[in-house]
């Protein structure tokens, strides 16, 4: 009769410990209106491959392929997922009996006094004892499976952070790359406008000394010439920066030789296949991770109002115990315990939990949406500076081609001794100065088009993990026998 009555209530406990009264609605996650469409909609959207490779750099690749898998910001990013996993996998640990081995010795020696008299007793007392301890809470109201669920959902959030990493990451190098190539064509650009001031003031020197030109118009000469190299420790400066910053970047020490022997700017990359908002809800990292985060704080509720309500714990305890070493284990024990503890004041504490819990929720919930919006907001920016930007240096490309017809007018004049030299330089360095801004205007439109790539994610990291992984399962495949024998000896 007991037997049954024990295995009934063995039964309705496993019945009520698989329920979770309190999981959360598998409900979409609400979200603010998004827009149809972007202002500029390109169609075939391709984000699977890394889209740097599309300008065609091996320089840069190698970059990239360092910084991906040495970069600072990439290893923090992995040892957070590893903290988030260890966390996930110990929050489930209380799902299991946990059993630990207890043993101990004891030796007490105690003195008597017989009385009046001066003799004294001296007892001795020894206990040796061995046994195993077990506890094991039963997740009536999944409270335990609740917190789990909780910390996979974080752990699968802080994988998405690793993704993010990999995006920021990527765009910063490429960035650095360009702004370096950038400098470099400036100080290429700069050099040649030292040139031809050297030049103008050569032949003015020369129309000087045959008293056609003024000592002013030679001076206004030998200030520009003065200004044009003034701007060359600045632009090396700048460019030994950025190389320093790039190599920290790459997880090396800021001396780190990064190889590039590139001068030019690279041809702006086509427009990317921009799909439509809603695509950033699978194709942003940091989308999903915000979502992820909100899924778990709705589980985290769960576990709040679950620990509410009254816990049933039941312990098993079987130990030996002996005077004596050699027949420690003819003496035995064994217990079995269950116990039920409720709640019934601790001044509002679990109460106080739920309500930081559902806050945590609405935090999170705001965040998401202002993720998503933001994500939107991005790809938008990155579309209109694009356009815009494209027609900024068509407009200057026209205006400099004007300027130069200009200075071409401007020296015949002034040869003809119509004007003076002032407008002939007053025309020289707004050539120079257009030339210079149309580097820069280049430099920008590539900088933008990194940022539309930046801003539409993909999923072109799952091709770099899946070779990370085939490659330390090949570092941990050894083909020798010795090393094969020596972790099966691990093992056992």
């Amino acid at each position: 009769m007991r037997l049954s009555l024990c295995l009934s209530f063995v039964i309705i406990l496993v019945v009520v410990t698989g329920c979770a009264p309190f999981a959360p609605r598998s409900a979409d996650i609400a979200l603010p209106d998004l827009p149809a469409r972007y202002s500029l909609y390109v169609e075939n959207a391709t984000l699977s491959m890394p889209w740097w490779q599309e300008f065609g750099s091996s320089e840069l690749d190698r970059l990239m392929d360092i910084a991906l898998s040495q970069g600072f910001s990439i290893r923090q990013a992995r040892a957070r997922l590893d903290q988030a996993r260890a966390s996930a996998l110990k929050a489930g640990a209380s799902l299991v009996p946990s059993v630990s081995l207890e043993a101990g010795s004891s030796h007490t020696r105690q003195k008597w006094k017989n009385g009046s008299s001066s003799g004294q007793t001296y007892t001795t007392t020894k206990e040796h004892s061995l046994g195993l301890a077990a506890q094991y809470e039963l997740d009536l109201w999944d409270r335990i499976g609740s917190t789990r669920e909780a910390e996979r959902l974080e752990a699968q959030a802080t994988q998405e952070d690793v993704h993010t990493a990999f995006m920021t990451l990527s765009g910063q190098i490429v960035e650095n790359w360009v702004e370096i190539l950038q400098v470099r064509g400036e100080q290429a650009l700069v050099k040649e406008q030292i040139q031809t001031n050297e030049r103008y003031l050569e032949v003015l020197e020369l129309r000087f000394d045959n008293s056609l030109s003024t000592a002013l118009d030679v001076l206004q000469q030998r200030e520009a010439l003065a200004r044009s190299r003034a701007m060359l420790p600045t632009l090396e400066a700048r460019e030994r920066v950025l190389m320093h910053e790039t190599a920290v970047l790459m997880g090396k020490s800021p001396d780190f030789d990064l190889g590039l022997t590139g001068h030019g700017l690279p041809e702006p990359l086509p427009l990317p296949g921009t799909g439509i908002p809603a695509d950033l809800l699978a194709s942003r990292p940091d989308v999903r991770a915000a979502g992820l985060r909100l899924k778990s704080s709705q589980w985290e509720i769960a576990s709040a109002r679950a620990d509410r309500l009254p816990a049933i714990t039941i312990t098993g305890r079987a130990e030996y115990s002996s005077d004596q070493f050699n027949t420690l284990f003819d003496n035995w024990l064994a217990n079995l315990a269950a116990g039920l503890t409720g709640p019934i004041f601790d001044g509002n504490r679990r109460s106080a939990e739920v309500d930081r819990t559902r806050a945590v929720a609405r935090e999170r919930l705001a965040a998401y949406q202002q993720t998503v919006m933001e994500a939107v907001r991005d790809v938008e920016n990155a579309l209109v500076n694009i356009d815009k930007q494209q027609a900024y240096l068509a407009a200057t490309q026209k205006q400099l081609d004007i300027a130069r017809m200009t200075l071409q007018q401007a020296r015949q004049r002034y040869e003809n001794g119509v004007v003076t030299y002032l407008t002939v330089l007053t025309s020289l360095l707004n050539v120079q100065s257009l030339e210079r801004t149309l580097v820069q205007g280049q430099a920008d439109l590539l900088l933008y088009q990194v940022g539309l790539h930046r801003a539409l994610g993909g999923t072109w990291y799952r091709k770099l993990e899946e070779q990370a992984q085939t490659s330390i399962h090949d570092k941990a495949v050894t083909p020798t026998m010795d090393t094969t024998h020596t972790s099966e000896q691990g093992q056992s």
